[in-house]
């Protein structure tokens, strides 16, 4: 998972540099998360990734869903 998060900053971070005055990834939980499951979804990532593999065979499973955080204690499920 650190590797896709890297892999994802790289990506946001140009096209994200700051959020409210705040630098990235500061206020970029939804777009951090939805890169890092585009990421993670190819079906390269199985060999590139094996030990996510379990997460990625498990995802259709409906009690799995994307979420995001905040470091305010709050969350949303996402669709």
């Amino acid at each position: 998972m650190a590797q896709l998060r890297l892999k994802a900053d790289l990506t946001l971070a140009p096209n994200y540099p700051y959020f409210a005055g705040k630098p990235s990834p500061l206020g970029r939980c939804k777009e951090i998360r939805d890169e890092v499951y585009r990421l993670l979804m190819p079906p390269q990532s199985y060999t590139e990734y094996p030990i996510l593999n379990i997460l990625k065979t498990t995802q259709q499973r409906p009690e799995l869903r994307k979420v995001w955080g905040s470091l305010r204690d709050e969350f949303s499920k996402m669709p």
